[in-house]
C-alpha cells in the first residue's frame, strides 16, 4: 500500500483542533462542568471562582448552597438523621 502525503491543510485542521481542545479544557476548568466544579486556579481569580462555583452548586441542587452559608446546628442535624432512620 502505498505512503500517503499529508497535505498543508490537513496539517492546519490537525493543529486548529488541538488549539480547540485546549480551549475548551482551559474553558472547563475555570467554569467547571456537569460533573466537575470549577477549579481556583489562583486567589486572585476568587470572586470570578466564587460566582462559577455558585452557579454549579445551584445546579446540582437548588438548596445545596444554604449548606455552605448556613453555620452547622448539630440539634438540627442530628433531627435530620434520626427522621431519616425512621423512612428506612
Amino acid at each position: 500500500m502505498p505512503k500517503q502525503e499529508i497535505t498543508a491543510n490537513q496539517w492546519a485542521c490537525v493543529a486548529n483542533q488541538n488549539q480547540s481542545i485546549q480551549n475548551l479544557l482551559l474553558s472547563e476548568s475555570k467554569t467547571g462542568s456537569n460533573n466537575r466544579p470549577p477549579k481556583l486556579n489562583h486567589m486572585n481569580d476568587y470572586p470570578s471562582w466564587k460566582s462559577h462555583f455558585h452557579t454549579y452548586v445551584l445546579g446540582q441542587n437548588t438548596e445545596l448552597w444554604t449548606c455552605f452559608t448556613t453555620p452547622y446546628n448539630e440539634a438540627l442535624e442530628e433531627a435530620g438523621s434520626i427522621h431519616s432512620l425512621w423512612r428506612e
